[in-house]
């Protein structure tokens, strides 16, 4: 028969092994405490997110803009940049602007579910 150092290997405590029956390990064991940050120092993200909202928000609009001034500007004699590149312009200035506002309202939802009074 087997003794119990065979079961168990010796690089590990027995108690933390499958077949430990005996007492408790002596040596206590520390929990891990993770404490949420409440504030923007906690989490670097946070910031990446503030800023893609506001980079986003800011793009679209400039987008809407200056297509408009570029539509109502003179004819340059060249077509791509009087007519393409405002309405590209104008196709997708609104996904940013949404896409900013989304960035806006998902930071502020990860700071109030965060936040600790």
């Amino acid at each position: 028969m087997a003794s119990d150092d065979d079961r168990f290997d010796p690089r590990f405590d027995p108690a933390f092994q499958r077949g430990y029956d005996g007492p408790a390990s002596a040596r206590p064991i520390e929990a891990a405490v993770d404490e949420p940050s409440g504030g923007v120092r906690g989490n670097p993200w946070i910031v990446v997110l503030w800023v893609l909202a506001a980079v986003f928000t800011a793009t679209g609009v400039w987008a809407l803009w200056q297509s408009e001034v570029q539509l109502n500007s003179p004819n340059l004699d060249n077509t791509v940049t009087f007519y393409v590149i405002p309405y590209i312009m104008q196709a997708l200035a609104p996904w940013f602007v949404g896409a900013g506002l989304a960035c806006f309202v998902l930071v502020v939802f990860l700071q109030a579910v965060r936040w600790r009074p």
